[in-house]
């Protein structure tokens, strides 16, 4: 009969996760970074589209 690893029971750590802080640093910029590259190519876009509608 195959080994079937899906009812294997969980191995016991006595560590608990460690929390790195420089991921969600990293989470964090990329996050902000893409909320400010969308708002600036939104900005541009109403800008083009309003100065043409004027003129």
């Amino acid at each position: 009969m195959p080994h079937d690893i899906a009812t294997d029971p969980m191995p016991a750590t006595d560590t608990a996760p460690r929390f790195d802080w420089r991921e969600w640093l990293a989470f964090t910029g990329c996050v902000l970074g893409t909320a400010l590259f969308v708002s600036v190519v939104l900005a541009t876009l109403v800008l083009i589209i309003s100065s043409n509608a004027v003129g």
